[in-house]
Protein backbone atom coordinates (compact mmCIF):
# COMPACT_ATOMS: atom_id res chain seq x y z
CA UNK A 1 0.00 0.00 0.00
CA UNK A 2 2.79 2.54 0.98
CA UNK A 3 4.47 1.74 -1.73
CA UNK A 4 1.86 2.82 -4.46
CA UNK A 5 1.31 5.77 -2.28
CA UNK A 6 4.88 6.92 -3.08
CA UNK A 7 4.96 6.39 -6.79
CA UNK A 8 1.86 8.20 -7.44
CA UNK A 9 3.00 10.90 -9.57
CA UNK A 10 -0.20 12.94 -8.56
CA UNK A 11 0.53 12.45 -4.86
CA UNK A 12 4.18 13.46 -5.64
CA UNK A 13 4.16 17.12 -3.76
CA UNK A 14 2.25 16.17 -1.09
CA UNK A 15 4.38 13.01 -0.06
CA UNK A 16 7.49 15.09 -0.09
CA UNK A 17 7.62 15.54 3.49
CA UNK A 18 7.29 12.06 4.17
CA UNK A 19 9.98 10.59 2.41
CA UNK A 20 12.14 10.14 5.85
CA UNK A 21 9.44 8.03 7.80
CA UNK A 22 8.80 6.08 4.07
CA UNK A 23 12.58 5.18 4.33
CA UNK A 24 12.63 4.74 8.38
CA UNK A 25 9.40 1.90 8.01
CA UNK A 26 11.34 0.12 5.04
CA UNK A 27 14.53 -0.14 6.76
CA UNK A 28 12.65 -1.33 9.82
CA UNK A 29 10.71 -4.04 7.97
CA UNK A 30 14.45 -5.60 6.50
CA UNK A 31 14.66 -7.11 10.42
CA UNK A 32 11.21 -8.77 9.93
CA UNK A 33 10.76 -12.35 10.95
CA UNK A 34 8.06 -12.62 7.43
CA UNK A 35 9.46 -12.90 4.01
CA UNK A 36 6.37 -10.94 3.04
CA UNK A 37 7.16 -8.37 5.29
CA UNK A 38 11.18 -8.05 4.42
CA UNK A 39 10.22 -8.34 0.51
CA UNK A 40 7.40 -5.62 0.92
CA UNK A 41 9.65 -3.28 3.17
CA UNK A 42 12.49 -3.77 0.10
CA UNK A 43 9.75 -3.12 -2.77
CA UNK A 44 8.84 0.29 -0.62
CA UNK A 45 12.79 1.32 -0.16
CA UNK A 46 12.95 1.05 -4.05
CA UNK A 47 9.93 3.32 -4.47
CA UNK A 48 11.14 5.85 -2.37
CA UNK A 49 14.38 5.71 -3.56
CA UNK A 50 13.48 6.22 -6.73
CA UNK A 51 11.27 8.79 -6.11
CA UNK A 52 14.18 10.03 -4.11
CA UNK A 53 16.98 10.14 -5.90
CA UNK A 54 15.87 9.58 -9.95
CA UNK A 55 16.77 7.36 -12.40
CA UNK A 56 17.24 10.12 -15.23
CA UNK A 57 20.91 9.16 -16.79
CA UNK A 58 22.80 10.86 -19.39
CA UNK A 59 25.60 9.77 -21.73
CA UNK A 60 28.39 10.80 -19.58
CA UNK A 61 28.84 8.80 -16.90
CA UNK A 62 30.58 11.63 -14.56
CA UNK A 63 27.70 14.20 -15.33
CA UNK A 64 26.52 16.23 -11.77
CA UNK A 65 23.01 14.58 -13.60
CA UNK A 66 23.80 11.26 -12.39
CA UNK A 67 24.25 11.93 -8.61
CA UNK A 68 23.03 12.75 -6.18
CA UNK A 69 25.20 14.78 -3.05
CA UNK A 70 24.42 13.52 0.15
CA UNK A 71 23.54 17.37 1.67
CA UNK A 72 20.69 17.29 -1.12
CA UNK A 73 19.74 13.88 0.25
CA UNK A 74 19.62 14.63 3.80
CA UNK A 75 17.40 18.02 2.97
CA UNK A 76 15.28 15.74 1.25
CA UNK A 77 14.84 13.42 4.52
CA UNK A 78 16.54 15.36 7.29
CA UNK A 79 14.80 12.69 9.67
CA UNK A 80 17.34 10.12 8.28
CA UNK A 81 20.80 11.40 9.78
CA UNK A 82 19.68 10.50 13.38
CA UNK A 83 18.20 7.57 11.89
CA UNK A 84 20.42 5.58 10.28
CA UNK A 85 23.47 6.63 12.70
CA UNK A 86 21.60 5.12 15.38
CA UNK A 87 20.73 1.91 12.82
CA UNK A 88 24.52 1.81 12.36
CA UNK A 89 25.45 1.78 16.40
CA UNK A 90 23.05 -0.31 17.06
CA UNK A 91 24.41 -2.68 14.44
CA UNK A 92 27.92 -2.42 15.23
CA UNK A 93 27.23 -2.82 18.95
CA UNK A 94 25.44 -5.45 19.09
CA UNK A 95 28.06 -7.09 16.96
CA UNK A 96 25.91 -7.98 14.34
CA UNK A 97 28.75 -6.88 11.85
CA UNK A 98 31.05 -9.09 13.59
CA UNK A 99 29.18 -11.94 13.05
CA UNK A 100 28.04 -10.89 9.71
CA UNK A 101 31.58 -10.61 8.41
CA UNK A 102 32.40 -14.18 10.19
CA UNK A 103 30.01 -16.09 8.19
CA UNK A 104 31.40 -13.97 4.93
CA UNK A 105 34.71 -14.92 5.53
Amino acid sequence: MFRFVFQDSTLRADIESYLSQGFIVAVKGFSGSDWIVRNSALMLFSSIAKRTIGTEKVADQQSIRNSLNIVEFFTRAPQLVEFFLKEVQEYVTNGMYFSFKKQNS
